[in-house]
């Protein structure tokens, strides 16, 4: 990056004028080479000449400072990007709600994602199992579960791994009957239960001492074609 700055200095001296695309190129280098700093520079530097960001720029160092953990920046760079009257992008919003589960705060990712909504920002599925998995992180399969929900809502289905990691986490803590329904969801919604599903609710049931439920599912695990570990 030293090289492109000092091609950058010499553009000025030789009364170059940058534009947007120059800066913006400059604060992608720095922020992927983890000099947020630098990059923050460059963009005061940008804003000092006239040269305003565009969306391309917000999304660059909202992203930097969220791979930084510098997500309470990337959140001020986000509402001064909405009140500067540049419409936030799906996937500028996606980073910020990765930035927040990363830092562990899903609860501040939950609420940026009512806000995005707000905006006319239609979540995907991207935003949800970031959020699904930002809860899961901190054990709160009950929210994680709410985010399931909403995410059916709108018409878009968890994958098999989204369900597993929340039946899985039921069935850890002896959830049994939160786990099966789930499992009884996964079907409802097209999708085939695996060897993890059943491994995780066969140990749920073992480890609450219900052998009968255990030995009900590893017969349908059988009857599926998928063969148990061997320890069951």
């Amino acid at each position: 990056m030293s090289r492109a700055l000092d091609l950058f200095r010499t553009m000025i001296e030789r009364n170059l004028k940058p534009d947007v695309v120059t800066y913006n190129t400059l604060i992608d280098g720095f922020c992927k080479a983890g000099e947020i700093e630098k990059a923050k520079e460059l963009w005061g530097d940008m804003i000092s000449r006239n040269i305003f960001p565009n969306h391309v720029s917000y999304c660059i160092l909202i992203n930097g400072c969220c791979s930084m953990g510098h997500v309470s920046e990337a959140f001020r760079l986000w509402d001064q990007m909405v009140e500067g009257g540049i419409n936030p992008t799906l996937v500028t919003c996606n980073t910020v709600i990765k930035g927040y589960c990363r830092s562990g705060d899903a609860a501040k990712a939950d609420e940026f994602l009512g806000k995005m909504i707000s905006r006319g920002v239609v979540p995907d599925s991207i935003t949800y199992n970031t959020l699904i998995n930002g809860f899961i992180g901190e054990d709160n399969l009950d929210k994680a579960f709410v985010c399931i929900s909403n995410m059916e809502d709108r018409g878009l289905v968890p994958d098999v791994i989204t369900y597993n990691v929340i039946l899985n986490g039921f069935s850890k803590q002896g959830r049994m009957q939160e786990a099966e329904l789930v499992l009884r969801r996964m079907i409802k919604r097209g999708v085939n239960p695996d060897r993890s599903t059943y491994t995780s609710l066969i140990n749920g049931h073992v480890s609450q001492d219900n052998l009968k439920e255990a030995f009900r599912f590893h017969d349908e695990m059988l009857q599926r074609g998928f063969i148990p570990d061997d320890k069951f």
